[in-house]
């Protein structure tokens, strides 16, 4: 896997309307490409939403014209049942798997489970939520032997936003380190006088 991580704007964050349009001018950009070529690609969005919308062509991305040789797979239901979700995604995983779908719009979602060996690019749309998701996002191009894949992005200063919000929903909290210990010292002192104290996590 070779990297292609581009540094854009010098690292300076820009104003939050100019980042978003100059962050779909260059997904047009490559998209444009990687269909041309039928490169297959996975583009990582950090939200579910972001991937609809890009997908749809709607809201920051009203100017990415829909495609079908574009798929979508995300944790979300967008409004559909379970079964009626693990159905849609299924067909959108065959479509791509098969080479209908050149292009996946995804969230790490798209990822355990998944095998298909001849992907070429994987793009993030912004930084992953932890560098563990992002290897093994990575992780999952060019699996066929001798085949070369590319890990690219266009970094700006403001992708960060995403990372920090996507860590400050993962993170644990001062008061559930608190409620845990808590629930293991009333543990420890329902069992006292017995040898041994086991806690599973």
């Amino acid at each position: 896997i070779r990297f292609d991580i581009k540094c854009r704007n010098n690292g300076q964050k820009l104003p939050m309307s100019e980042y978003k349009e100059k962050k779909v001018q260059e997904l047009i950009r490559r998209r444009t490409a990687w269909l041309r070529h039928k490169f297959k690609t996975i583009v990582y969005f950090p939200y579910a939403v972001q991937a609809e919308e890009a997908k749809l062509g709607v809201k920051d991305f009203a100017v990415l014209p829909p495609d079908d040789r574009v798929g979508i797979y995300t944790g979300h239901t967008g409004g559909r049942s379970p079964e009626a979700e693990n159905q849609y995604k299924q067909e959108n995983f065959e479509k791509f798997r098969r080479g209908d779908v050149t292009v996946m719009f995804a969230t790490k979602a798209f990822g355990m489970g998944i095998d298909i060996n001849d992907i070429s690019i994987i793009y993030h749309y912004a930084v992953s939520g932890n560098l563990f998701d992002y290897v093994q996002e990575i992780g999952r191009a060019a699996r066929k032997e001798g085949m070369t894949g590319y890990a690219t992005a266009d970094f700006y200063a403001n992708d960060m936003t995403y990372t920090d919000r996507l860590f400050g929903m993962s993170s644990i909290r001062q008061w559930q380190v608190n409620r845990v210990l808590e629930g293991v010292y009333d543990t420890y002192k329902s069992k006292e006088g017995t040898r041994n104290f086991l806690v599973s996590p």
